[in-house]
Parts: structure tokens; sequence; C-alpha cells
């Protein structure tokens, strides 16, 4: 059993992300089950990621659903807690290398943080420290795994490996993609596949779904940098809204009373078609947990899993 942490993201996502692992508790690749979900409080801050931690006694196992930054080289988060409020330069692989370093040198008089130690991470001797101390804490906890769930960290392979050895886990996979969760209007209606268009907001990109001639409909509506902040599911009838939800996140789930769906994707912006004269952008898209490809290069492959990166 796994404990999802979220720290630093707008509230409606902490709840959507409560939400999901309420209702899909499996987590892909590895079968990670989530057992429960705390959204942190407090200065939004490495230490208290780590704090947070280090307080599940008994759990080696976790998710971790932070802001990462589209390069894959960190977290937005600031690295200490300084009163009450986040401190420090921003969590990145090279931070948590100079902290490895000053530790690593154990001797009284070298292990000092440098003067440039100190510039760059933008810290006290103090907080340097306790840091320190915090991270071996956490590693004497000896992590099984640790899933991230935050956007993009899995690009820098460099980063996969320093957040995996500063926190001490056996393994540490993290998406090379945008993550993101949600909650879906979802609704299925005689009429509806004529008439739900009439609600979407914006630019609004529809995905559809066929089982059995019958056409499920995703509708992800997109915010400037054309990522999803909002979205609804609408079929014709129950049984193929039911199977949409069964191939995308769990063979065993059903839509039963409920008129929202808790979502939870990848984003990925598809490369241009090669050796076209006139290139234009491809469509962004979802890939969701449990969707195997149907058709393309990929057909067959589970491109969620595709797009999580590990180590070892």
């Amino acid at each position: 059993m796994a404990t999802a942490l979220t720290l630093g993201i707008e509230q409606q996502i902490s709840t959507a992300v409560t939400n999901y692992f309420r209702r899909f508790r499996v987590l892909p690749p590895r079968g990670l089950t989530v057992s429960n979900t705390r959204v942190l409080t407090g200065a939004h801050s490495f230490e208290t990621l780590l704090r947070a931690i280090i307080a599940e006694k008994s759990e080696t196992d976790f998710v971790i659903v932070v802001h990462g930054h589209e390069t894959g080289n960190g977290l937005f988060l600031k690295l200490a807690t300084r009163g009450s409020a986040p401190a420090g330069s921003e969590t990145t692989n090279e931070m948590l290398q100079i902290l490895m370093n000053i530790e690593a040198r154990k001797d009284p008089k070298t292990g000092k943080p440098l003067p440039d130690e100190r510039t760059k991470t933008g810290l006290s001797d103090a907080e340097i420290n306790r840091l320190i101390d915090l991270m071996k804490k956490v590693q004497a906890k000896k992590l099984d795994r640790v899933e991230f769930r935050g956007c993009n960290l899995g690009r820098n392979l460099t980063s996969v490996d320093r957040f995996r050895r500063f926190l001490g886990a056996q393994t540490f996979g993290a998406p090379k993609l945008h993550s993101f969760f949600g909650t879906f209007q979802m609704r299925a209606a005689s009429g509806i596949m004529s008439a739900h268009t009439n609600t979407h907001q914006g630019t609004t990109i529809t995905y559809p779904m066929t089982f059995a001639g019958s056409t499920a409909a995703c509708c992800v509506g997109l915010n400037r940098d054309r990522k999803p902040v909002n979205g609804h599911l609408v079929a014709p009838d129950s049984t193929t809204l039911d199977a949409w939800i069964k191939v995308n996140f769990d063979p065993a789930a059903s839509s039963g009373t409920d008129r929202t769906l808790p979502i939870h994707g990848l984003w990925e912006f598809p490369p241009r078609p090669a050796n076209d004269p006139n290139p234009v952008d491809p469509d962004p898209r979802p890939l969701f947990p449990r969707r195997v490809a149907t058709d393309g290069p990929n057909k067959g492959k589970n491109e969620y899993n595709m797009h999580v990166v590990y180590k070892p």
C-alpha cells in the first residue's frame, strides 16, 4: 500500500487527486496501490515534503504530486522552510547533489558548506544541516517505491537518479510528459452526442472512442499553453460510458449513478510529421493510464506506461 502526498498545487487539483485515488487505487505502470492521500499544508518547500514522508512512520511506498519544471530539472518547491515561509533556491537535481556532496565530506572542518554552495542554495548553514538531517531520516526509512506524478521530471534522467538517491528509494519513477488530474462532468443520454458541444468553452478538443458501434466522447478544454483545464465525458448510453471508463481506467469500474469522474493522465504534444512540406503541430492528446493504442506506430502498446521513466 502507498500514500499519495500533494503539495503546492491548487486546491481543486488536490481534491481531484484525492478523489482519483479513492476510486482508481492502482497506479500503473508498476501496479502501486494507493490507500491514502494527504494534502499537505504549511510552507511549499521540499522540507515540508520530507517531513511528511518521515511522519508516515510505517509507509515505504509513496506517490508524490508536485508541480515540476518543464525541463525536468526539478520541482516548483523552495528547498527549506524559514519561519513559516518557503526559502532558498528551488528544488532541482543540482541542489540535491550539493546537499549530498556536503554530507559526503564528513570531516567536521571540511564538511561545512562552501561559500559557493551557500550562494547556490540560498540557505544558511543551519538550514542546510537541517535538510541533510531530514535526508538521513528519510533514507533510514528504506523507501521501496516512489512514484512522482507531477510534470516532466522523467525528461531528465539525472533528476530521476538524484531524487532517488536523495530519498534512498529502491525505485523512483517519473513521467516524461505533463501530468494532470481533474474532475470531468459525465453523462449518458439519448441525443447528448449532438448537444454536448454547446457547453464547450474556449479551445476544446474532442477525443471519440467507439465500442460495438456506439461512440463516447471525451472533450478536453485547454488553456493558453494548450494543456487541460476542464472536460467532460458523454455517451448515448451507460453501456458505452462504462466501456470508456473500463478501457481507460479500470476494467472493473462503471459510472454507476455518479455525474462526475476523477481523471488522471499524461498530456502528449505529438511531434510534427516528418518530411511534411507544410508542417503543423498536431493536436495534443491525453494518455490515460489503462488505454492501449489501437492504431499508429504504438498500436497494441500502453502509451502511458511508455512515458514513465524509472531508476533503476
